[in-house]
């Protein structure tokens, strides 16, 4: 009996201990999620365009102000604000239309993959209703039109794009022989606006996934090669990355109009083996030649 007694008790003892540890099978399943993680992306935010009859600036500033909000949530992004670009030609003509030109390329050169704009393309205050009196309370609809775009920096290709439209209501109270409202005292102008872009941040992550992950060559100095993207990008040491030149575009011979961006020639493949300052890697060169400063690199997936 007591034989019995005593192998039943380090039978409980063992499974108890057994049941504290995490199995093999447990450790491998988070070893494998963390290494699955997807890479961040760097996106880059620019101040909407204002083509509405109100310039206040407060209209553009709430839309940057959603947008950011949104972005820095975003697990898979790193925001690059408008700032990056300080020092840069400008990126709009007479703050009305965007020079696509000059942003893609200044784009690319940072390793951004994608790039946010936009515009407010109308603001709209219909009097609704009107009291009688000395005092006369009006209430006014605020409708502001509101285009976001999410642009594909390799492709030069709309992402996502939508128009979308918010309606707010206000008040006015103004002594007899007032009728309008002033500029000056829109107060539900910017709610509107934020109104208007709830429904594309809702699809903000699915848009951001259609974005493929760009680097660049920053720098080459002897036999190591400088990638404008490291640890907070998600790169990992030994990584494998697929080096090309930068894509061409192609123009129909017949109409002059540009068909596309024809994926640049690969070159070969890097290592990562270190990582430099915020967001930096340092690689040597696994396969491949005639790999040079700006050439475009991403991610490789053996199948």
């Amino acid at each position: 009996m007591g034989k019995r007694c005593l192998a039943l008790g380090l039978l409980l003892s063992f499974v108890a201990c057994s049941s504290m540890s995490p199995g093999p099978a447990e450790n491998s399943r988070v070893v494998t999620e963390a290494g699955n993680a997807p890479l961040k992306k760097k996106i880059l935010l620019l101040k909407f365009l204002n083509r509405s009859p109100y310039t206040n600036p407060e209209l553009i500033e709430q839309a940057y102000s959603d947008i950011r909000s949104v972005a820095r949530r975003t697990p898979d992004v790193v925001l690059i604000e408008e700032t990056a670009l300080e020092g840069n030609p400008s990126v709009t003509f007479d703050g009305l239309t965007y020079d696509l030109k000059t942003i893609y390329d200044r784009s690319r050169a940072l390793g951004i993959s994608g790039v946010i704009l936009g515009a407010i393309e109308d603001l709209q205050v219909e009097k609704e209703g009107e009291e009688s009196g000395l005092f006369r309370t009006s209430q006014y609809q605020v409708t502001a039109q509101v285009r976001f775009q999410l642009m594909d920096t390799s492709s030069e290709r709309e992402v996502a794009g939508q128009l979308s439209t918010g309606k707010v209501s206000e008040s006015h109270t103004f002594l007899f022989g007032r009728r309008e409202v002033d500029t000056t005292e829109l107060t539900k102008g910017t709610e509107a606006v934020s109104k208007a872009l709830e429904q594309p941040l809702a699809n903000f992550s699915s848009s951001i996934r259609r974005l493929g992950w760009v680097g660049r060559v920053a720098k080459i100095e002897l036999h190591r090669y400088y990638i404008n993207a490291g640890e907070e990008t998600g790169l990992t040491k030994g990584q494998l990355l697929k080096v090309f030149a930068d894509s061409m575009p192609v123009n129909d011979p017949k109409t002059g109009l540009l068909i596309g961006l024809a994926p640049g020639r690969f070159k070969g493949m890097l290592r990562v083996i270190d990582f430099m300052g915020k967001d930096g890697a340092v690689a040597t060169l696994h396969s491949g030649a005639d790999i040079r400063e700006q050439d475009r690199v991403e991610t490789f997936s053996p199948r």
